[in-house]
Parts: C-alpha cells; sequence; structure tokens
C-alpha cells in the first residue's frame, strides 16, 4: 500500500481493535505498507499535525507486527509522530521482526512507531535505521524492550533526543538483555532519552553511541528519573569528540 494524504494514517486510519488489524492485514503473500506519507502537497508541512505516516491506530488493545502477520513498513513518513505507524492510546507490539528500511518522523517522535498514552513493546526483534526529531525508532509512555537489538537509529541532524528511545515524561522503560549500538543524537541521548520517568535496564549492552553537541552518549535520564541498572555495560559511547560519557 501506497499514498500520500494529510492528517492521520498515510495509509489506513484505523478506529477498532488491535487484533482485529493483526487479522485483517495477516496473509500469507504479505502486506507492505511503502511510501506511505502524512506530510500532504502544502508548503506549511510543519503546521499539519498528520501522525502515521503509513497506519494511525486510533481504536484499543494492542497492533502486533510479527513474523507470522507478514506485515513490512518500508519508507513511511509522517509529518508529527510516528514515521510508520502512530496510536492514540492503544499498544503496539513487535515480536520477532527485522526492520531495517527507514522510516520517518519529520517534526515529531518515534520514526518506526509513536503511541501518545499506550505502551510498545519489543521482542526479539532488530530496529535500526529509522528517523525522528525525537526517539529515532520508538516513543511511547511506556516502553519494554526484551531480548533485542536497535542500532543506528536516529543518525541524522534530524534527531534532537534519544537516538534510538524516547520515554515521555511520567513514562516507564524496562529494558533486558538487549543492545544498543551506533545510535546517534544532535542532543541528548544517544541512545535513551526520558524525562521523569521510571527506568530499569538489566543485563543490557550499549556501545558506540554518541551524542555529539550535548549530554548522554549512551543514555540521557533528566529531571527526577528513578533508575535502577544492573548487569549493564558500556562501551565506547560518546558525548563529543574529545570527551566519553557513558551516561
Amino acid at each position: 500500500a501506497d499514498g500520500l494524504r494529510s492528517g492521520n494514517g498515510g495509509a489506513v486510519y484505523w478506529g477498532g481493535t488491535g487484533t482485529a488489524f493483526t487479522t485483517a492485514f495477516t496473509t500469507s503473500e504479505g502486506v507492505v505498507f511503502s511510501d506511505n506519507s502524512t506530510l500532504g502537497n502544502s508548503d506549511t508541512v510543519k503546521n499539519n499535525s498528520g501522525n502515521g505516516g503509513a497506519v494511525y491506530f486510533a481504536g484499543t488493545g494492542t497492533i502486533t507486527i510479527d513474523s507470522s502477520s507478514n506485515i513490512t513498513f518500508n519508507g513511511n513518513s509522517a509529518c508529527n509522530s510516528g514515521g510508520a505507524i502512530a496510536a492514540e492510546s492503544g499498544n503496539i507490539a513487535f515480536n520477532g521482526v527485522t526492520i531495517s528500511n527507514t522510516n520517518t518522523a519529520e517534526y515529531g517522535y518515534g520514526g518506526l512507531a509513536y503511541s501518545k498514552t499506550g505502551r510498545i513493546e519489543a521482542e526479539n526483534v532488530a530496529i535500526s535505521k529509522q528517523t525522528a526529531v525525537s526517539g529515532g525508532a520508538v516513543c511511547a509512555l511506556t516502553v519494554s524492550i526484551t531480548n533485542s537489538s536497535f542500532d543506528s537509529n536516529g543518525d541524522t541532524m534530524l534527531n534532537k533526543n534519544g537516538g534510538a528511545v524516547y520515554v515521555l515524561t511520567n513514562g516507564t522503560l524496562t529494558v533486558a538483555t538487549s543492545e544498543f549500538s551506533s545510535n546517534k543524537t544532535s542532543g541528548k541521548g544517544g541512545a535513551i532519552y526520558a524525562d521523569k520517568a521510571n527506568i530499569t535496564i538489566n543485563d543490557s549492552l550499549f556501545t558506540s553511541n554518541t551524542s555529539p553537541s550535548s549530554n548522554g552518549g549512551a543514555v540521557n535520564l533528566n529531571d527526577n528519573c528513578s533508575t535502577t541498572i544492573t548487569d549493564t555495560t558500556f562501551v565506547n559511547n560518546s558525548r563529543s569528540e574529545e570527551h566519553t560519557s557513558e551516561l
């Protein structure tokens, strides 16, 4: 599916349940969302609040993108948030998939996925080359990452905070047995940015993430985050050309 429209959902605006979406778009041949956009045709695209370059999920429950659903996102872009998929309050789950084709949130959050008040889960996935102003790959109020890798996300001057992950204010982030490598931001938190959030990171690796001009080569935890980090290794992360900063 490909399309160009202003507003939410460049290809699909879904108001039903997440389960119904997954069922509707699961086929043995696969469904490809490619080059969809909510940028519109106006010269003033920055004023267009379009979310979900390919899919906007206005319903309830969880949309699941896994190996059995055979759904692919490639080259989608949102004017605001959720380059490939955005949700208002619903949840988005990625399980057992590799996403390496770039999706972009031009002026907002979550190059691949965004949920305003819901949850984004990534389990047994590899996500790379996603871009956004904040949260190069994903952004949500609650983010859970398990046995996954985030590589080379946010690697443009577009990204300001959180090269791979941005956790919204008063949110929650849980990371376990995962790796963040070569993610980059021009602002804060080469891999992860969080503000007033509950953070738990266990048995994970952060390597070669960069925040060239500001704070937190790997992780920036801003303003009263509650943080627990255990059995985790930080290697060769940098906040400038001259200095190394692991957090």
